[in-house]
């Protein structure tokens, strides 16, 4: 074996020579409106004060449907909060009136989710079950739980959405059945990231499948 010095390496390198792709073309919808933000794409894609980076149809307030139960369960939460994703918290023992709820939206063509006579939900399997299938008797039945009655909650839920500065929001009822819950592009986008940044709500959102305790609904 020889224990003589190596000689310095040299190197040699050259950048692959790659032809750029064609730009992405993102097709906006011919109908009704639409906001496109990014998240951390800020500092590159240039979005307009509003936080946007492709919008179409104006900004105009529509009917938001069951967007409305976001609504319900960060109005909830921000009266109940959870410690984080996995914290249970209390647990709602649903009242016959609320299991009146399943016929009451079964025959308005709602969407709901069973809810057995004498059901004990903790509050994150009741947002679960809200959230996931879109349950407008749960919406109904958690909110009343939380604020008292259905007026309750409506006087909340606008508190709540000009406190987050949610102006162009109206909310009538926890489930939105009703045409008068409304809200812009902008809203909406901004609601989005309120969400995202509550953990419950962002682990239930990211929830790939679920085994609701209720049982399925219709």
């Amino acid at each position: 074996a020889s224990a003589a010095p190596l000689a310095a390496p040299t190197v040699t390198s050259s950048a692959p020579s790659v032809a750029p792709g064609a730009k992405a073309e993102v097709r906006l919808p011919a109908s009704g409106s639409m906001l496109v933000s990014v998240a951390g794409g800020e500092s590159y894609l240039g979005p307009d004060a509003a936080g946007a980076w492709l919008s179409s149809g104006g900004d105009d307030a529509r009917p938001i449907a069951s967007i409305a139960k976001l609504v319900t369960a960060l109005v909830v939460l921000d009266a109940h909060p959870l410690a984080d994703a996995n914290d249970p918290g209390p647990t709602i023992a649903y009242t016959e009136a609320d299991t009146d709820l399943y016929d009451q939206y079964y025959v308005r063509g709602a969407t709901i989710a069973r809810m057995p006579d004498g059901l004990k939900l903790s509050l994150h399997d009741s947002l679960e079950t809200m959230l996931l299938p879109s349950a407008s008797n749960y919406a109904t039945a958690i909110a009343r739980w939380a604020y008292g009655s259905d007026g309750a909650y409506v006087d909340a839920a606008r508190s709540w959405l000009s406190r987050n500065g949610l102006n162009s929001t109206r909310i009538v009822d926890a489930t939105g059945i009703d045409d008068r819950n409304t809200s812009t592009p902008s809203d909406l986008l901004a609601l989005g990231r309120i969400a995202a940044a509550n953990p419950t709500i962002a682990a239930i959102a990211a929830t790939q499948w679920a085994d609701l305790p209720a049982g399925p609904g219709n």
